[in-house]
Parts: structure tokens; C-alpha cells; sequence
């Protein structure tokens, strides 16, 4: 087996700045449209990033800019310390997998592979080293002979990686690259990317919509949201720490509660009362707090926690555990508040009673937003 390409090690330096970077742009019809809105990131070397939000959030755009397949229109982009403006695509330190992966079918997995070595005029047997190399690297090897349409998606994508890998760039810029296969291939593709990343020890800079996906796969996740960054954080950061209703929302199933707090607990317009952590209490104000549907468990009769009463109103079988969506409190004519609830083992049927049980520390309260 042939050695990898000679990376950067991981840092701590970011490979990448992105400086209250803007992007607008004017509709056929003459509106100007802000697609980003003075973004800030820095993108830290040897580890995966991911850009995380709806459609039209930006996070494609941002991704281009850092690529120089657009200019912003207000602050700057460096890479590896240089500013990038007025630097090409193709003379940046980067190297970007699309959706589609935009491979050459008239060409074989080989010449594919090849193709940026030989724009560059590398020696063809230097060529030849390196393509058998990145083949390598993403399990394809021997396949260089291959016809790109006698190839699977997930065999597709591979020799995308490695067309852009084999030119060795500082940061590989990732385009919802998985949109295109299965779920199963998704799942499997997910594995290999962190892998690879891993093992090469280079930045990776992914676009996705899919929470799952960017959970799985990332060092940091950036969530956004119409033309700006909302929360970054580790994965676990942004699952069990949302700061916002929008993360809180995109990121994982959640109950919302809306309220005053009133001494230790949430009191909230339909009448529930919410234990939570004195020390996150905010002044008398109001106020949204979440709950995740994991953090939420069967009381036991001898339970000393907190307890929810309500009533099943759905039930979804999940395999490895069971949805439940509950209505605390009575709810006869008048206001209610809706608890999901995610249980292992067996659970009361729709229609029937329910007590639950948390921990006020799960309890989440969540920045207001202007």
C-alpha cells in the first residue's frame, strides 16, 4: 500500500477567517436579496466543520465565497493567513465535491482522478503515483479503467473525493455531497467521510440541511439561519445546548414551553408548572424553555423528581422506542400545553394517562429573540 499524500497536521490555528463577510445580490425583478450578513467563522484546521440550516440560509453561499466561486460584497476571506480577494477558484488552497459530483463521463475513473494533475502539467508518472494513491485512500483501488457509468452513487462519489483530494488542498469544500444517495448509502458515506477526514488530517467543510448527517459527521457545527450564524458548538454542544427556538427546533425533536418565571419554576400560559436550574433563572420577563423528548422518562410511584400528568394524544412505534405526544393537564376547554416524549419499553395507550418525570436541569431557556 502506498503512503498518503503528506498533509498538514491538525492545528489549532484556523485554516480558514471568514470577516463579517456579506453577500447581496438583486432578483430579475430588481429586489436586493442579502444572502449573507457580515459572517464571522473561523474554520479550524485538521477538523470537520459543517454548515448547518434550511434552504436559503446562506450556508451554500458561504461555502462558495470561501471557494471564490463568488466575491462577497463586504469583508474578506483568508485562508491559510492570505486574503483571498480577487484570487480564482482555481488558485486557491481549496478543492469542492458538488451535489453532483460534475464528473467526466467520457473519461475513466483514472483519467477523472487525473484530470486537475494534468491541467497543472504534473509529470505522468508522478500523475500515475498519486491517482493510484487517492484511489486508495477512498477503497477504490484497480478500479482505474472503470467507466464513470458503470458506477454506483456511492462508487461516484468516491472518485469525486479523490479527484479533489489527489490535488491536496488545505481545506475540501463539501457541497451537500450525500444528497444524491439512499439513506443507506447515506449512513455508510457519513462513515467513510469522517473517516477519511481522520485519517488525512485535513480541514473538511461540509453544506448540509440534514441534522442527522451534521451531528454524526462533525468536530463543529454552525448552525444558520437566514444569512447568519445562530449558534456554533460541538455536536453535543448544539443538541443539548440550543440557544436559541430556531436551533432548538431545527436540530432534534423538542417540546417548547412559553412563560414568566415565577422563584424556581416556569409558569406557562396554559397553566403548567416547570422546575428549572435556580441558577439559569432570568429576571421576571418572558420566556421560551425546551425540553428534549429523550430527557422525559415513566414516573415510578416512589418518584421523587418532578412530575407531568397528561393524557397520550398520539403514539408512533420507532422500533427502538416509542413517540408519544402528551396533553398536560386538563385540557377541556381551555389552553394545554404538548409534551413530546420518546419512551423505551411498553407505554400508556392514546387516550390513557401519563406521568412523566425530568430533571429541571434539562430544562433549557432559551436567548430571546428580537
Amino acid at each position: 500500500m502506498m503512503s498518503a499524500p503528506p498533509f498538514p497536521a491538525p492545528g489549532t490555528t484556523p485554516i480558514v477567517c471568514v470577516s463579517a463577510a456579506s453577500k447581496s445580490f438583486h432578483t430579475p425583478d430588481g429586489r436586493l436579496v442579502e444572502a449573507l450578513k457580515a459572517v464571522s467563522l473561523d474554520i479550524p484546521a485538521g477538523r470537520f466543520t459543517t454548515l448547518l440550516g434550511p434552504s436559503g440560509c446562506g450556508k451554500t453561499t458561504l461555502l462558495r465565497l470561501i471557494g471564490g466561486f463568488e466575491e462577497p460584497t463586504g469583508g474578506g476571506i483568508f485562508i491559510d493567513g492570505k486574503l483571498m480577494e480577487g484570487i480564482p477558484a482555481h488558485h486557491r488552497p481549496t478543492n469542492t465535491v458538488f451535489q453532483h459530483y460534475g464528473l467526466f463521463p467520457h473519461l475513466t475513473v483514472a483519467g477523472n482522478v487525473a484530470y486537475g494533475l494534468e491541467i497543472a502539467k504534473v509529470p505522468k508518472a508522478e500523475i500515475r503515483q498519486r491517482v493510484a494513491e487517492a484511489l486508495e485512500m477512498v477503497r477504490l483501488p484497480g478500479m482505474e479503467t472503470r467507466k464513470i457509468t458503470q458506477l454506483s452513487g456511492g462508487q461516484q462519489q468516491r472518485v469525486a473525493l479523490a479527484r479533489a483530494l489527489v490535488l491536496r488542498p488545505k481545506i475540501l469544500l463539501l457541497d451537500e455531497p450525500m444528497a444524491a444517495l439512499d439513506r443507506k448509502l447515506r449512513k455508510e458515506m457519513q462513515t467513510e467521510l469522517k473517516r477519511l477526514q481522520h485519517e488525512l488530517g485535513i480541514a473538511f467543510l461540509c453544506v448540509t440541511h440534514d441534522q442527522e448527517e451534521a451531528l454524526s459527521m462533525s468536530d463543529l457545527v454552525v448552525v444558520m439561519n437566514r444569512g447568519q450564524i445562530e449558534q456554533q458548538g460541538t455536536p453535543r454542544q448544539i443538541y443539548d445546548q440550543p440557544e436559541t427556538e430556531f436551533v432548538a427546533g431545527f436540530v432534534g425533536e423538542i417540546s417548547l414551553f412559553r412563560g414568566r418565571i415565577v422563584g424556581d419554576s416556569l409558569q406557562t400560559e396554559a397553566g403548567t408548572t416547570l422546575l428549572i436550574d435556580a441558577l439559569a433563572s432570568p429576571p421576571d420577563q418572558p420566556v421560551t424553555a425546551c425540553l428534549r423528548p429523550e430527557k422525559l422518562a415513566l414516573a415510578k410511584p416512589d418518584s421523587t423528581t418532578p412530575l407531568l400528568h397528561g393524557t397520550v394524544r398520539d403514539a408512533t412505534y420507532l422500533g427502538t422506542s416509542t413517540r408519544l405526544e402528551v396533553s398536560l393537564g386538563n385540557s377541556e376547554g381551555g389552553m394545554s400545553d404538548t409534551v413530546i416524549a420518546t419512551l423505551h419499553g411498553d407505554s400508556p395507550a392514546i387516550g390513557q394517562p401519563i406521568t412523566l418525570t425530568y430533571s429541571p436541569a434539562d430544562v433549557r431557556l432559551l436567548r430571546h429573540q428580537g
